[in-house]
């Protein structure tokens, strides 16, 4: 009866159903029992006499055999009901044996600086595995730090040895650095000491899932289960929606992390063991971008970076030093910078010569910053000699003004003559000259009221676009629809962002056109619309338009430059591989509109052409954790590979294939700086950023933490 007490069930229910099942055989022998009636007969004395001495046998026999029968049905319910028994129900004075799992947060976040001296992970190793470990102490031994310190013996080493442990680590991905149940502290010891400070986002519910997976294959019981997590609760990323690179973007970070910790709590015990102040001054760069359209030589380019004051008091007196290629090239002094929003600094600069080019924005805080890991940006970038365009002119005429592409042409390079200045350099060609040109010579080529293409040009344009290049297509009357929709459009498989429809509006310009429509901001924001932002009278906006061809969008995510004052799409732009298209609904000259008398044609063409030109990966910006790849031609496989790491070490690479062609892949950098790709004897530069939401050093509490993860949970501050 005391074994039958201390025995537990995960699923009771199923207990029940066995036991009732058992009492079938029961059931069956009572309803096939016959009831006889005895009839003396002198032939069965001498059987009966015999068969007395046996019936005891037989009837011990008999019963075994039911027993059986009903204890193999009763088994099976008990079996499939789970029953566990703890041995604290038998050895109270013993110990229990328990399945802890320790989740620790090695995101960039925690690399910053305390009062103390020491950094919020040095402090969350003290947690965890103490100090008898060299490897984990801190190199400050403040008196301030040593009842932390003293305590801190106690987590890993005041689990009896019985105890199972298993570590996760919170960096962006998490990952289980020691993924089964293990009792050698000294291995878990080890694990710690090489688990490295990264500069990587956190992933709240990826360590919440890598716990979940180790649960889940726990032998423990859910009550000798527990789950530590030690971290310094950071709210852009326990809060916010900040997006660790694991996570698809189709998921919220919040909602996920809120699921997953409340499955955690269901299976075990849930700690939070806080570490970190709670709101350490940090100023960061959180961003250094390009502001031009164009980057070409002997041609301003404009660059905006904005500055965060992540603390709670102003900061003074701190400055921004901007480097180009390795050398430094200005000072800015920064004004007073207040907490939230981010300040912005804008600087212009001319590049010299063609390639590749680096900028390095360094912040210059003084004591009051916190965390190292943000005070530095890069920002890599190609400088073009010229921007070379092939326009495609569908009705060439006997002069550069009297052609389809006369008026777009003049726009883009007033000066015919090669010896003029100018950073675009076009070159118009026929619809029959096209098959000849190498399109890889030019960074956009322009499609201008062109009937159709060879069936065979469409794939190269598709090739050339997923390459990195820039197309733009105008409509106009001798536009076949069917054509490009059937060879350019192919159901969305093609290059065009949406496929046509047929023209509507007035052709005969002395002919009243039933409803004259005017050009409306479609993104004030795009690049292309720059130099229109603010701007309501502009000529842009007063031009008409009496005739156009309809598209119907293929991509949702495709950009509507330009918009009709009727909201229908004028300019759309589409992204395809690292290139993108671009399609205007009405025509280059002045057939369908009188935009080409406006003097704002001439920016407009030029933004737009301009952005169309930057390839998708133009500027080689990636986060830590996130792939460098460079595209690679047939040859460029073939030639040594290398990638030259911040440090200034080199490392091999290779090249893999993927649809449409190769690319050399450099998995997942670990630190922030600039990384060069050697391709033979070229080089390239990629910038590796860290996350900006892991500048925010402000924590949550337990309030907090509470209403984020709405999930019970003891908080652990001593």
């Amino acid at each position: 009866m005391g074994l039958m007490l201390a025995i537990s069930w995960l699923h009771p229910g199923l207990a029940v159903a066995g036991l009732a099942a058992g009492l079938i055989p029961l059931i069956i022998h009572l309803i096939n029992r016959r009831r006889h009636r005895r009839v003396p007969w002198a032939a069965m004395t001498f059987l009966l006499t015999a068969a007395r001495r046996r019936s005891r046998r037989m009837r011990l026999e008999q019963w075994l055999l039911f027993a059986v029968r009903v204890l193999a049905v009763v088994l099976l319910g008990a079996a499939l009901a789970r029953p566990y028994v703890t041995a604290a129900r038998f050895f109270p004075v013993g110990q229990t044996h328990f399945h802890r799992v320790i989740l620790l947060d090695n995101s960039g976040s925690m690399g910053a600086t305390l009062a103390d001296g020491c950094t919020t992970y040095d402090r969350a190793r003290q947690i965890v595995a103490g100090t008898e470990n060299s490897a984990l102490s801190t190199q400050h031994s403040a008196p301030a730090n040593r009842s932390l310190t003293v305590a801190a013996r106690s987590l890993l080493d005041s689990f009896p040895q019985t105890d199972e442990v298993s570590v996760v680590s919170l960096g962006d991905p998490a990952t289980a650095v020691i993924d089964y149940p293990s009792f050698d502290r000294r291995r878990i010891r080890d694990a710690l000491t090489a688990l490295p400070l990264t500069q990587r986002a956190t992933d709240v519910a990826g360590g919440f899932s890598r716990a979940l997976e180790l649960l889940d294959k726990s032998s423990s019981a859910p009550q000798n289960r527990c789950v530590y997590v030690i971290s310094d609760f950071a709210g852009s990323a326990w809060s916010g929606e900040s997006r660790p690179s694991s996570m698809p973007e189709d998921r919220s970070p919040t909602v996920a992390a809120r699921t997953l910790a409340k499955q955690v709590a269901e299976r075990a015990a849930l700690v939070l063991v806080p570490v970190g102040d709670a709101g350490p001054a940090n100023l960061g760069v959180a961003r250094l971008a390009l502001a031009s359209t164009v980057t070409a030589v002997q041609v301003p380019v404009r660059f905006t970076a904005e500055v965060v004051n992540y603390g709670l008091t102003e900061v003074r007196d701190s400055a921004l030093l901007v480097r180009r290629d390795d050398r430094l090239e200005r000072r800015i002094v920064l004004p007073i910078l207040k907490p939230g929003p981010a300040e912005t600094v804008s600087f212009s600069m001319v590049f010299d010569t063609p390639g590749s080019h680096t900028l390095h924005a360094e912040l210059d805080a003084g004591r009051t910053d916190r965390l190292a890991l943000d005070n530095d940006r890069w920002l890599a970038l190609e400088v073009i000699e010229a921007l070379k365009v092939l326009v495609v002119d569908g009705a060439p005429g006997k002069t550069r003004q009297t052609g389809q592409a006369g008026y777009l042409l003049t726009a883009l390079h007033p000066w015919p003559g090669s010896q003029s200045a100018g950073f675009v350099s076009p070159k118009a060609v026929s619809d029959l000259e096209l098959g000849g040109e190498a399109l890889s010579d030019y960074q956009v080529v322009v499609l201008c009221n062109v009937e159709r293409l060879e069936e065979d040009i469409w794939p190269r344009l598709r090739d050339y676009v997923e390459a990195g290049g820039g197309l733009l297509v105008f409509a106009g009357e001798a536009v076949n629809v069917d054509h490009y929709n059937r060879f350019g459009y192919v159901a969305g498989d093609g290059v065009l962002p949406g496929s046509l429809k047929p023209a509507e509006g007035k052709l005969d310009r002395s002919a009243p056109a039933p409803v004259e429509l005017g050009f409306a901001p479609g993104d004030p924001a795009h690049p292309v619309m720059a130099d229109f932002e603010g701007l309501p009278a502009s000529g842009l906006f007063a031009a008409r338009v009496r005739r156009r061809l309809p598209i119907v969008l293929a991509d949702p995510g495709a950009e509507v430059v330009l918009r009709y004052t009727d909201q229908e799409a004028a300019i759309v732009i589409r992204g395809r591989g690292a290139g993108r298209c671009g399609f205007v609904t009405t025509t280059a000259d002045m057939a369908w509109n009188n935009l080409p008398a406006k003097g704002d044609y001439v920016s407009l063409m030029m933004n737009l052409v301009a952005y169309l030109a930057q390839p998708q990966d133009r500027h080689r910006n990636v986060e830590v954790g996130q792939p460098i790849v460079r595209r690679l031609t047939a040859e460029e496989s073939a030639l040594p590979l290398r990638v030259r790491l911040p440090s200034g070490e080199a490392t091999d690479a290779a090249a893999s294939v993927i649809a449409g062609g190769m690319e050399l892949r450099y998995a997942a950098p670990e630190r922030a700086g600039l990384y060069t790709v050697l391709v033979g004897g070229t080089a390239q530069a990629f910038a590796v950023t860290p996350p900006p939401p892991e500048s925010d050093l402000k924590t949550l509490d337990q309030a907090a933490l509470t209403r984020t993860l709405d999930a019970p949970f003891a908080y652990v501050t001593d």
